[in-house]
């Protein structure tokens, strides 16, 4: 009945989503600027009958099934390949915040701190956001921590076994910052019960294992994207909130809402907790009840040192400096004040320990009550509908990409928030099959960006200034035409420029030189990208200067056919980003296929008429399809045995 109860209230909450006319779509700024369009392109793929390992259409290519953003193996979202996205999305919200109360009912054995934290600021107002993938993945929070805890307290190999489950389901949900919060939550219950750590590494362990099928290959991702790019203590603590922020737990709305903002950087959903006025009340009275009284110590306890963690990492106090230089992961992660989770998880549980020490009957529903209206009413102030993205994308700007029937590229050159992008969002080049030099993304190859930054003389990345796309191209640069780029697209408006290269050309000139030199060379507009391939490896260098022919006769995502007619010994240049798994063959013969200028696929040539074949197998995968086939394996023996 409980969660039943949950259902009607989430339900009553999504209802005008529900009801909402056709064609539009629940709002959230990453849900229509970049998640639809991910959702759409895997399924469109899986349906055509390809699986879409790579995607060509964004960053002059990038990996698509191992980008983070993408989370096919994640089951919530195999909803997608027999529901239309608009019923999705909200299905989705509906769904995780139900798991969220579900959890918290659960682990706290209060209904009432179950409202709180699934409804809590944290959660509702990302709806807006569209931060899809971090709700999905924090909603596990309370039963990963209570499966664990129950782990704790049962000591028995099955009980390890489901905590690992349920950890694994979490890390597929994606954003596993997250789960790093989670496991924070776990390791302090762990130190207060006095746990055998071995047996909470091992389940930790195990849930790694069976999801490495997937994790590995996103490892890899991200250890070749600019998230590697080294970057200062400042950069790590942006997003912090400050003690005004801790007002919102009886004022949501104290600095603005997610229109009229103007708290600290950077929005209001980066800072917002609020679990309802009663909600606070209740977790102070749980607290000094806590605090005074012997009973419920542990979970107590506990609680409020959750707690105060959560707030002073959302502060960014020299705790938070101490973790981030103790703890690698913490310099790859931003915005402290996502660390609010545990300070909604925290007061919740305190909530309902508050909550259980009103006796009187009316009082309590009274209470419930007051709880239920002020948090729906909180929540339903996040929720809008809108046109779904393609009705104001330009569909004179959309036909005219469309109908281009040469392989070239087009460049949206200004920043993902600002006006044009109405016109055409940055990955709207998935679903309607144009070619993106950029992108909006967090997760961009960086010898691609190192490539850009060196088009504009940056000696030093542009990482801080720009995050989720390349930097801005200058667009004078004769390295434009290198890039494929046919079409300009900026603030200015939309031009075309006519000297651009083929995707793939021919040279016969070959420079052998350490990446950093040839960075240089780019930098200073000394490379003749047109003629000469600049590559680090030893490979055979022509004898002689000549031109050939190249012909693209076939371009599908995972495979590409080229003919080449090649008068004397030469490359084969592209303007195709480079990554491990693309692999090529000549005549059938398979060859080397290596970086050059940087950051693109580069093949040698020798003297005659050829068919190359370029195709993409990522073997990494199979690496951590085997893994996880064997954690699987090791984790029935070892339930079975023990």
């Amino acid at each position: 009945m409980g969660i039943l109860g949950y259902i009607i209230i989430v339900v009553t909450i999504f209802w005008t989503v529900f009801t909402a006319p056709n064609g539009t779509l629940i709002f959230g700024d990453d849900i229509h600027r970049s998640y639809y369009f991910f959702s759409q392109y895997l399924t469109a793929s899986i349906k055509s009958g390809f699986i879409p390992w790579w995607n060509p259409y964004n960053f002059a290519g990038t990996p698509f099934l191992a980008n983070p953003i993408t989370n096919a193996f994640y089951p919530i979202n195999w909803l997608f390949f027999i529901l239309p996205a608009n019923v999705v999305y909200p299905v989705s919200f509906v769904l995780h915040l139900i798991l969220a109360m579900s959890g918290m009912y659960l682990l706290s054995r209060s209904w009432f701190a179950g409202l709180l934290f699934g409804l809590s600021g944290f959660f509702v107002s990302r709806i807006y956001a569209g931060h899809i993938d971090l709700i999905s993945s924090a909603s596990y929070m309370p039963l990963v921590v209570y499966m664990f805890v129950r782990a704790m307290e049962k000591k028995r190999a099955s009980s390890w076994v489901c905590a690992s489950v349920i950890l694994a389901l979490q890390l597929l949900a994606g954003y596993q910052t997250m789960t790093i919060l989670t496991l924070e939550a776990v390791l302090i219950f762990a130190c207060i019960k006095k746990t055998n750590i071995f047996h909470l590494i091992l389940s930790i362990l195990l849930a790694l294992g069976l999801t490495a099928f997937t994790l590995i290959p996103t490892q890899e991702f991200v250890r070749r994207s600019i998230r590697t790019f080294e970057k200062p203590y400042s950069w790590s603590s942006f997003g912090a909130i400050t003690p005004v922020d801790l007002l919102q737990v009886v004022n949501p709305y104290l600095q603005g809402d997610q229109y009229t903002y103007s708290g600290a950087p950077p929005n209001y959903w980066e800072h917002a907790f609020f679990f309802g006025r009663i909600g606070f009340v209740l977790a102070m009275i749980g607290g000094a009840y806590v605090l005074l009284n012997s009973k419920r110590k542990t979970e107590g306890i506990v609680a409020l040192i959750i707690l105060v963690f959560g707030i002073l990492m959302s502060l960014a106090t020299p705790l938070y400096k101490l973790v981030w230089e103790i703890i690698p992961a913490y310099h790859y992660l931003r915005i402290p004040a996502r660390h609010l989770i545990l300070v909604s998880f925290g007061g919740s549980l305190l909530a309902g320990i508050g909550f259980s020490l009103v006796k009187n009957r009316w009082l309590r529903q009274l209470i419930v009550l007051f709880a239920v209206f002020e948090m729906i009413v909180f929540s339903r102030h996040f929720i809008e509908v809108k046109e779904q993205p393609e009705a104001r994308h330009s569909s004179e700007l959309v036909e005219l990409l469309q109908k281009e029937k040469t392989l070239t590229r087009m460049l949206p050159n200004f920043g993902v928030w600002v006006p044009p992008r109405e016109d055409l969002d940055f990955d709207s080049s998935m679903i309607y099959k144009f070619y993106n030099a950029t992108g909006y993304d967090s997760t961009l190859l960086r010898n691609y960006y190192e490539f850009i930054d060196a088009v504009n003389g940056n000696v030093t990345p542009s990482i801080l200034e720009h995050d989720v796309q390349v930097p801005y191209l200058n667009i004078s640069s004769p390295y434009l035409d290198f890039l494929n780029v046919k079409y300009v697209f900026d603030s200015s408006g939309f031009r075309k420029n006519d000297g651009f290269l083929p995707r793939f050309f021919f040279v016969s000139k070959v420079v052998v030189l350490p990446r950093s030199d040839v960075a240089s060379l780019i930098r200073s507009g000394v490379a003749d990208l047109k003629t000469t391939v600049y590559i680090q490896d030893a490979l055979p260098s022509p004898d002689k200067t000549c031109t050939g022919k190249v012909g693209v006769e076939k371009y599908n995502p995972n495979e590409i056919i080229v003919s080449v007619e090649a008068p004397c010994d030469g490359y084969l240049v592209s303007s195709e980003v480079m990554y491990p798994g693309w692999e090529a063959t000549i005549d059938g013969t398979k060859t080397s296929l290596v970086e050059g200028n940087l950051a693109f696929r580069t093949l040698f040539i020798p003297y005659g008429k050829h068919t190359v074949r370029i195709y993409y197998i990522p073997k990494i995968f199979l690496i951590g399809g085997l893994i996880s086939v064997l954690s699987l394996l090791a984790c029935l023996v070892y339930v079975k045995n023990v």
